[in-house]
C-alpha cells in the first residue's frame, strides 16, 4: 500500500497498481504523514503539520471505514505505536513510554472506549479473546513484600478480564531500567 495526504485528504492507494483504494477526509492544517502502522486489517495512521501538531486515525482495511479519529485527544499519537490485536479483532493495543514502564491504551472496539493502564511492565500478553496477562509494580500498601531490593523492582502479575483487574500472588522482581 501507499499513501498520499493532498488538500485534507489522506488517500489510500494500492501499492502495485497505484489504484485508490479509499479516502479518508482530515483537517486541511495537516500537510505530512508521520507514520503509518498495520496489524492485520487495522491501519493507524499518523499525521502532523508544520506545528508539531499530531491527529491519528484508525482504520478497518476490510470494511473500508473510520473506526476511530481524534485519537489526539485521547492518546499521544505522536509516541504511540500499534502493538497488537486481540484474538477475534475486540481490542486494538497502543503503547507509548521507553524501556520497561509502558502506558498502553487499550481500545475495546464495541464498546468505542479506552482502558488507560500506566506504568504497566514491558507488554501485555494475550491469552484469550477478552483476557490478557501483564505485570505491574504494586502500590505501597497493596503488598507486605518490599517493592525495591537494591536495583530491583517488585512486579506482580495480574489478569484483565473483559474491563476488570484480578490480583494474582504471582511475583517477580526485575532490574529497573
Amino acid at each position: 500500500m501507499r499513501f498520499e495526504l493532498n488538500d485534507g485528504n489522506f488517500r489510500i492507494l494500492d501499492g502495485k497498481s497505484s489504484k485508490l483504494l479509499d479516502t479518508i477526509p482530515v483537517d486541511s492544517r495537516y500537510q505530512k504523514v508521520f507514520k503509518t502502522e498495520q496489524i492485520g486489517q487495522f491501519l493507524l495512521i499518523v499525521i502532523k503539520n508544520e506545528e508539531e501538531e499530531y491527529e491519528g486515525v484508525v482504520y478497518d482495511l476490510n470494511l473500508r471505514r473510520v473506526l476511530l479519529k481524534n485519537l489526539s485527544k485521547q492518546i499521544h499519537v505522536h509516541m504511540c505505536n500499534f502493538e497488537s490485536v486481540s484474538p477475534q479483532n475486540l481490542f486494538l493495543v497502543f503503547d507509548a513510554g521507553k524501556g520497561f514502564v509502558r502506558t498502553k491504551y487499550v481500545f475495546d472496539l464495541s464498546k468505542s472506549k479506552f482502558h488507560v493502564f500506566d506504568d504497566m511492565r514491558i507488554e501485555l500478553q494475550w491469552i484469550a479473546p477478552r483476557t490478557f496477562i501483564f505485570y505491574a509494580t504494586p502500590k505501597e500498601g497493596e503488598t507486605d513484600l518490599p517493592i525495591r531490593k537494591d536495583d530491583t523492582i517488585l512486579e506482580e502479575k495480574r489478569i484483565w478480564r473483559n474491563g476488570t483487574i484480578h490480583r494474582t500472588k504471582t511475583t517477580r522482581y526485575t532490574y529497573q531500567d
